[in-house]
């Protein structure tokens, strides 16, 4: 957690190894923004999801889901936006993914299965310059037609993390417990039906 050119900068490395980097933003919609493969395209048909036809042949391997169309598209249109983002989402290897998330709230790059060697003080302080580059466009922006609030669960994600994991364990453990109570209870009568 920190800042970087006057904005709240927070950051997650953990198992895969992946990253999540999170920079403030005042924007209120979505927009998702990936790779285009067959994979994601078959999941976002499946929930009923298409991406946007930007019609730049630059953005074309990117799939692009937003609330907001015709917001987004001046948002992919302008020059620096669009060169922060093709850099955010470059693949590095096969194996990796790449994401770049407008949510309310925040600008998040997600990173999987990438190279840990290549996750460096000066890699990280350019994802977040090329972070706030979007961000800033995006707030610029006349506001969107379709708009969306943070969610408790987006806002504990970004800024609590260690604690939201310790409490979705408490809650999972506790499920398991009572789940198993339950099952116990359910053996116990079951038998003193049955030797009656």
């Amino acid at each position: 957690h920190g800042t970087h050119g006057g904005r709240q900068v927070d950051a997650y490395f953990y198992r895969g190894p992946a990253l999540d980097l999170y920079v403030s933003s005042s924007v209120k919609t979505r927009v998702g923004i990936g790779t285009r493969d067959s994979v994601g395209m078959a999941v976002a048909g499946m929930i009923n999801r298409q991406p946007i036809e930007t019609g730049d042949p630059e953005l074309e391997r990117l799939a692009v889901y937003t609330l907001d169309p015709e917001w987004a598209r001046p948002l992919l249109a302008d020059p620096p936006a669009k060169a922060a983002l093709l850099r955010l989402v470059a693949d590095e290897s096969f194996f990796g993914l790449r994401s770049v998330s407008i949510q309310p709230g925040s600008a998040l790059l997600r990173m999987r299965y990438v190279n840990w060697k290549k996750i460096t003080a000066e890699a990280a302080r350019q994802w977040a310059s090329d972070l706030i580059v979007v961000a800033r466009t995006a707030e610029a922006l006349p506001a969107p037609a379709h708009t969306a609030e943070e969610s408790g669960l987006e806002r504990a994600t970004r800024l609590e993390r260690g604690t939201y994991s310790s409490r979705a364990m408490l809650i999972t453990f506790a499920a398991f417990g009572l789940l198993s109570v339950c099952i116990l209870v359910a053996v116990l009568i079951t038998v003193m039906l049955t030797t009656n």
